[in-house]
């Protein structure tokens, strides 16, 4: 079956970081469709949600205060999204995903919560 291949924003403004990541990920082109954000340009949001990716990747050794807000940004921009904090000298990635669904009671939180994976693969 094809698949068709993931589009992909890599935030950055180091182009080490994102080279790094970027020459690894295009090795795979025809599973990944690699699209780069600045994140420091005015109108990055509107740039992402333009492109409609399944996730973006963000370094995650960036320990710059405007992370916070970069994620909370992209958190409340993006209905559904998966977000990958990666440090490239480190084997972890940090995966926070987000998702809406519709909330008929709030009784219905607790099945959300019942149901959702406390970590990934436990």
């Amino acid at each position: 079956s094809y698949k068709m291949s993931k589009r992909l924003v890599i935030l950055s403004n180091h182009t080490l970081f994102a080279e790094g990541v970027a020459s690894r990920l295009l090795q795979y082109p025809e599973r990944v469709d690699l699209r780069f954000v600045d994140p420091q340009q005015a109108d990055y949001l509107e740039q992402i949600q333009k492109i409609h990716p399944t996730a973006v990747i963000m370094d995650a050794a960036d320990t710059d205060s405007t992370q916070c807000c970069t994620l909370c940004d992209l958190l409340m921009a993006l209905v559904n999204v998966t977000i990958i904090r990666l440090k490239v000298q480190s084997n972890d990635i940090q995966i926070v995903t987000s998702s809406q669904r519709p909330l008929t009671e709030v009784r219905d939180i607790i099945e959300i919560v019942e149901q959702s994976p406390h970590l990934l693969g436990s």
